[in-house]
């Protein structure tokens, strides 16, 4: 049975995985955290991604995440996408092309959202929704990326770590796609998450919404909610003028907690949440 490495402690609700009690996550945090975080170091290692955010004096820093990594020649940063090579940034993901795979998924079957959005529901029909119910028969164009700038070590959707079987997707080729098919009623970003890739996203999106003319094409973000608040509050805007959703997934509101899960702090996806509904 599993045990805390603090203070002992056997509980069949002491995850081996994080490898202490959520008692002294809350009290005591420091030495907590310390076995948390190397337990996380441990399961980045096999997908060859950097332990922690780097912060490497005179690095080129990144401001997509509340990551922020600032990183040295030949880093990658925390996500993986993105690094530095020859004293300049790389991105696996463009404005024009994102590092991605997606597929058709049949309304309603797999969005979280369904008991209150417009493809569940027909919430907002006409302008929203194609039919006044559920909208059986037509899709969600599921967009799934790959890195993320939090590592859950109970991701669902784990596969999201090996960057190589991503594939080069461009914004042409998804609006294209969508333009295409009549029955694509939204897009659904999720992954992994949006965040290291936000700036392709956005304009994957801001591109779909201009060209879709007067067809419902909606589009919702499933994400862990830490990307930059200014990129935050373009794609929330997106998703409120084609009648989208944007779902944040909160892990834990104890901060302390929360790092133990994703090994990053809560403090930016709270205050992000909080933009997203005022503004």
């Amino acid at each position: 049975m599993p045990g805390c490495l603090v203070c002992g402690s056997i509980s069949p609700l002491i995850s081996r995985a994080i490898g202490v009690c959520r008692t002294c996550l809350k009290e005591k945090p420091e030495e907590a955290l310390d076995i948390a975080l190397k337990n996380h170091a441990e399961t980045r290692m096999e997908f060859r991604l950097p332990p922690r955010p780097p912060r490497t004096s005179g690095g080129v820093p990144c401001n997509l995440c509340a990551a922020q990594c600032v990183m040295g020649e030949g880093e990658a940063g925390f996500c993986g996408v993105r690094g530095v090579g020859g004293g300049r940034l790389w991105s696996l993901s463009t404005t024009d092309a994102g590092l991605l795979t997606y597929y058709l998924d049949p309304h309603v079957t797999n969005c979280c959202n369904a008991w209150f959005c417009p493809a569940g529901t027909g919430c907002g029909y006409p302008r929203y929704a194609v039919t006044e119910g559920a909208e059986v028969g037509y899709y969600n164009l599921a967009l799934f990326f790959y890195g993320c700038s939090f590592n859950c070590l109970f991701c669902q959707n784990w596969t999201h770590k090996v960057l190589s079987c991503g594939k080069k997707v461009t914004v042409k080729e998804l609006v294209n796609l969508t333009l295409k098919n009549g029955r694509v009623t939204c897009w659904c970003w999720f992954g992994g998450s949006a965040e290291p890739q936000l700036p392709f996203a956005i304009n994957a999106s801001r591109t779909i919404i201009e060209e879709k003319g007067e067809r419902v094409c909606r589009v919702c973000w499933e994400w862990n909610g830490d990307g930059h608040p200014t990129l935050v509050k373009r794609a929330g805007e997106l998703s409120y003028i084609s009648g989208g959703n944007v779902k944040f997934d909160l892990k834990a509101f104890d901060p302390n907690i929360h790092f133990a899960l994703t090994a990053m702090s809560n403090e930016r996806t709270l205050k992000n949440f909080e933009l997203v509904y005022q503004e």
